[in-house]
């Protein structure tokens, strides 16, 4: 399974969160970009080429949902993984472009699963 050079960027406003997910897919291989705000992992898009995005719905300012939306308009072929506590009816009720739905908390073992599913790997 070929991860080295698949950039994922993860975004939640949870630090705690944030480094989980962060040792977990970096354990595995992939180079991982971690924000705490959307309109801070936005600046990202452009400057590099980001293979997954993986955001929690509810966050403070703009949430999970419009950053998917602003993510597939900036990028259609990235792939976006949305995120909640509070089950998949949050992002399905706002119809999220996301391309899979994790209800937290994951271990990390189903979240690298998750991932290598939608990168094909």
């Amino acid at each position: 399974m070929k991860r080295n050079g698949m950039l994922v960027l993860l975004v939640d406003d949870d630090a705690d969160v944030l480094g989980i997910e962060a040792l977990a897919l970096t354990r595995a291989g992939y180079l991982v970009i971690s924000a705490t705000r959307a309109t801070y992992a936005l600046r990202f898009f452009g400057s590099v080429k980001i293979d997954l995005v993986l955001t929690d719905v509810r966050m403070p300012g703009m949430d999970g949902v419009e950053f998917a939306r602003q993510i597939k308009a900036i990028s259609p072929a990235t792939a976006v993984i949305c995120a909640s506590g509070f089950g998949s009816a949050v992002a399905e009720g706002r119809n999220a472009p996301c391309d899979d739905f994790i209800v937290k908390p994951i271990m990390p073992s189903m979240l690298t699963k998750r991932v290598g599913a939608l990168l094909h790997v």
